[in-house]
Parts: C-alpha cells; sequence; structure tokens
C-alpha cells in the first residue's frame, strides 16, 4: 500500500490555489522553452558545477538582486546580465534534492523540475518585455518571477534535511 504524502498534497493544492488552469496552461508553453519531461534530463542539461545547491541558490540571488537593479535604475543591461545568470545556471555538484528528507525527495524534484519550468518561462517574458519601454509591464513580469522564487521557498523551507 502506497503512503500518504502529506507535503505532495500540499504541494499540489498551492499549485492550484494559485491557478486551477496553471499547469494546464503551462505545459504546452514549457515544451518550447525548457522541453524537460523529468529531472534527470533537467539536471543532464545543465552545465556541472562544483557548487552546492545552496551557493546556487545564493548565485540566483544576486542574479535577481541585478535585475532589481536594473529596474531601480532603468538600465535594461543590468537586468539582461541578472537574467542571463539565471537563464544559464549550472547544476549543482550533488543532486539538488539530497537537501531534503528521504521521504520528500520524490515531491522535490516534481517541485524542482515544475520551479525551473516557471522559472525559465519568466525570465523569458521578462526578456520579451525588456524589448519595450514599458516598465509597468517588465516590472510585473519581474514580480511573477519573484514570486515564484518565494513560493518554492516557502514549500520547501522547513523540510530540509
Amino acid at each position: 500500500m502506497k503512503k500518504f504524502n502529506l507535503k505532495r498534497v500540499a504541494f499540489i493544492i498551492l499549485l492550484f490555489s494559485l491557478n486551477s488552469n496553471l499547469l494546464a496552461k503551462q505545459l504546452d508553453i514549457f515544451a518550447h522553452i525548457h522541453p524537460h519531461t523529468n529531472v534527470e534530463q533537467l539536471i543532464q542539461s545543465k552545465k556541472k558545477s562544483n557548487m552546492t545547491y545552496k551557493q546556487i541558490m545564493v548565485q540566483f540571488g544576486i542574479a535577481y538582486a541585478m535585475v532589481q537593479e536594473g529596474v531601480i535604475n532603468q538600465d535594461k543591461n543590468i537586468i539582461k546580465i541578472g537574467l542571463d545568470k539565471i537563464q544559464n545556471h549550472p547544476s549543482s555538484k550533488e543532486h539538488p534534492w539530497k537537501i531534503v528528507k528521504t521521504r520528500d525527495m520524490e515531491a522535490f524534484k516534481e517541485s524542482l523540475l515544475y520551479y525551473d519550468n516557471l522559472l525559465h518561462k519568466s525570465a523569458t517574458d521578462i526578456q520579451k518585455s525588456l524589448k519595450t519601454n514599458d516598465w509597468t509591464t517588465i516590472n510585473k513580469n519581474i514580480f511573477k518571477l519573484s514570486n515564484h522564487c518565494i513560493n518554492c521557498h516557502l514549500t520547501w523551507k522547513n523540510n530540509l534535511d
């Protein structure tokens, strides 16, 4: 008998509470942007680094700070540099799911694939909006990226091993 996984159910509820059609709407878009169907493909598609998963998350924070700095100064070049760091991030030296408890690894893998797709979709949307001078739209897209980061961290911060 398969054990009931409360965290997996909570994660799915969180996803659908954000938008009941979110997953269905995003899958077709992801196929053109970031076509990984499982987390192993995702990891293999990245350049391997000697950084831990936590260090890569720190690098994401630095890249996001560059994006914010670009918005504050209305400097699209700084935003592009930050986005490039996000879009071309390496994989960690160990599997990312090693940071969570064993019982949560499968749910974390699903979450990792989901949020990586959202991350790259949002970064692509920001890059497209940078072709305009509509700073309201640019900022809205950046806010979406920030929310994806925050939602993932809120989901997993208390489940680390």
